[in-house]
């Protein structure tokens, strides 16, 4: 009989081995049983179980030295690690892994499959000509095939049309995903998974072009198709509920736009997903302060720089969003001690990142001209206020309403200050040039997240799914 302690220890093996539902004999795995739960993880959205799980695959063929399997399951796990938001650890990784196939001239049949996860995933970076790069090679690749796959070809040209958005090319972002959805149309029919996500990517840039009614469609439709395919639970579905609810935003339909973050939070909840969670309970906390609601409205913009002290380098671009919201929050509560402190970390942060003309660093001069307003602070206002309105119109263009909310300001805080004359002559010209009344203090002091695209969740702000 075993002693009591190394008993012990065999029941936690086992029920270690039996958690992870792969069936074992003397060290290795069976590979079918372990596939089948890795794809199953996989398809419930569950990356992280699934990385690990591929990653046990990864070793097993690579143990009884059959090379193209392994290197196909490292693959797989890598992916995966980018579907749950950890996008330079898989970039840096499936670097590695092209750097091999190159020293050889060897290319496994999958490479596009490998050249795709390296494109989105440098664009979750924002490493705009990197993703470019590896887009590229997955229509050469593919296009130099006998058994060409049209779908990696689809979903490269989608990725470059996300990519274009950041480009300013508007129309040239259109151009690509909308033939990337009529390649799918063409090859799988109208309600394929991957159909709903080119979907989603195309609704992201028709709310870029102001089009929202047709985003809305676009997006309704996505969630719709992805519907038909994936769990109710799995986190793609809340990454399109998360989209739709931006948009919902925009069309003014606040209680739709709650209930659909709602949704979304709910989901990435229960998985644990922080990145996704970050975006979402900013949002949703903005969302409130939108609506006057600051008492709900803090609560989830302090989970949100929660998560990101633990979960964003320092500096980076999405901490000073949630510096500034955070700080309006304490803004329209009038407690605008509290508000200075976080304008000014915000601010700090953004110096940080060393890009002098940049909307963002704009803002940040903005809130703090607003806030020294409201403190009386009418000398410190202008300052500020005129510091944003060079940044905004060197980064934006002179008659952008955020150039014209700056200029605004200045010319306010010019009257209170009592340069009445100079004041005045300011909000004629203001008159004149923009057209129109200066934004709202909640539009102009929050900046939100953007939306999802979609291939694997990656990390944070800026675009997708999948």
């Amino acid at each position: 009989m075993l002693p009591n302690l190394a008993r012990r220890c065999c029941q936690v093996i086992f029920l270690v081995f039996s958690m992870l539902s792969y069936t074992w004999c003397f060290g290795q795995i069976n590979p079918d049983s372990a596939r089948i739960d890795a794809n199953n993880l996989s398809a419930a959205g569950n990356f992280m179980r699934a990385a690990d799980a591929y990653e046990g695959l990864y070793h097993y063929w690579e143990d009884i030295g059959v090379q193209d399997s392994a290197y196909f399951y490292k693959y797989k796990e890598l992916h995966h690690l980018g579907q749950a938001g950890m996008n330079k650890a898989c970039t840096d990784q499936l670097e590695t892994l092209v750097s091999t196939f190159e020293k050889t001239g060897n290319y496994p049949r999958f490479s596009s499959q490998i050249f795709y996860s390296l494109g989105s995933n440098y664009l979750y970076q924002s490493e705009f000509e990197s993703a470019l790069k590896f887009l590229d090679r997955v229509v050469e690749f593919e296009e130099n095939q006998t058994d060409t796959d049209t779908i990696y070809i689809a979903k490269a040209l989608e990725w470059k049309g996300l990519t274009n958005i950041y480009a300013g090319d508007m129309a040239k972002a259109a151009e690509l995903v909308e033939k990337a959805v009529s390649l799918h149309v063409s090859a799988l029919g109208n309600s394929h998974k991957e159909l709903g996500y080119t979907l989603n990517s195309l609704a992201l840039i028709y709310d870029e072009l102001d089009l929202l009614e047709k985003a809305d469609s676009a997006f309704g439709e996505a969630f719709r198709i992805l519907s038909l395919h994936l769990p109710p639970e799995h986190a793609h579905l809340s990454s399109v509920s998360a989209n739709i609810s931006s948009i919902k935003v925009e069309l003014g339909d606040f209680d739709g736009a709650r209930s659909m973050l709602e949704k979304a939070i709910e989901i990435h909840r229960k998985q644990n997903l922080l990145a996704p969670l970050l975006k979402e309970y900013f949002n949703l906390g903005t969302l409130y302060l939108a609506l006057d609601d600051t008492r709900r409205g803090i609560p989830y913009v302090e989970k949100a720089m929660a998560i990101a002290d633990s979960l964003l380098p320092t500096p980076h671009t999405d901490r000073v969003n949630l510096y500034n919201g955070l700080g309006t929050a304490y803004y329209l509560q009038g407690d605008y001690y509290t508000a200075d402190s976080l304008y000014s970390m915000g601010l700090k942060e953004n110096l940080l990142l060393n890009d002098s003309e940049t909307a963002q660093l704009g803002q940040s001069y903005y809130n703090l001209g607003m806030n020294s307003a409201a403190k009386e602070q009418f000398k410190l206002a202008e300052k500020f206020y005129s510091k944003s309105y060079e940044i905004r119109r060197a980064s934006l263009g002179e008659t952008h309403p955020s150039t014209a909310d700056a200029f605004y300001g200045m010319a306010e805080v010019m009257i209170n200050n009592g340069n009445r004359k100079d004041g005045i002559s300011m909000m004629l010209l203001w008159s004149l040039r923009f057209f129109w009344p200066g934004t709202n203090i909640r539009t102009a002091a929050i900046m939100r997240f953007g939306k999802s695209s979609l291939i694997e969740p990656g990390l944070m702000f800026t675009i997708k799914i999948r």
